[in-house]
C-alpha cells in the first residue's frame, strides 16, 4: 500500500462512514488512508484553503473509525487557519483545548448523524 491512498467509499462501508465523509466531500475536504505510522490513529492537514483528512487503516473498529473521522473534521471545521501549530506542539492546556474541542464536535456531530440515519431507515 502507498503511503497515502485516497478514500473510496464502497457499498458495504458502515453507513455513518459514508455519511461523515460525503459531508467532509461537501466542505471540499479530501480523505486518504495510511498505514505506517504507528499509534497515530488520524490527522487534518490544511494549506491555503486546502484540507486533508488522513486516516490510520489498522482501526478495525468501525464505530471507532467514525469517531476518529468525526473529531478529524471538527479539527478542518473548528481550527483550519485559526490554530496555532506552535502552541499546538509546545503548550499542553492549549493542545488539550484543541483536542477536546475536537472531541466535543464528534460526539454532536455523530449523533446528529446517528439520528438523521435513523429516521430515514423509518421511511
Amino acid at each position: 500500500m502507498e503511503d497515502f491512498v485516497p478514500i473510496r467509499l464502497k457499498k458495504n462501508d458502515n453507513p455513518l462512514w459514508k455519511a461523515l465523509v460525503r459531508l467532509g466531500r461537501k466542505r471540499k475536504i479530501e480523505f486518504y488512508e495510511f498505514n505506517k505510522i504507528k499509534g497515530l490513529k488520524g490527522f487534518c492537514v490544511w494549506h491555503k484553503g486546502d484540507k486533508a483528512i488522513f486516516i490510520n487503516t489498522d482501526i478495525l473498529d468501525s464505530e471507532f473509525k467514525c469517531h476518529v473521522l468525526a473529531h478529524e473534521l471538527g479539527h478542518a471545521v473548528l481550527h483550519a487557519g485559526v490554530c496555532n501549530r506552535d502552541l499546538y506542539f509546545n503548550d499542553k492546556e492549549y493542545s488539550t483545548k484543541i483536542e477536546n474541542e475536537a472531541n466535543k464536535f464528534a460526539d454532536k456531530l455523530i449523533r446528529l448523524l446517528k439520528r438523521k440515519l435513523q429516521a430515514g431507515e423509518k421511511k
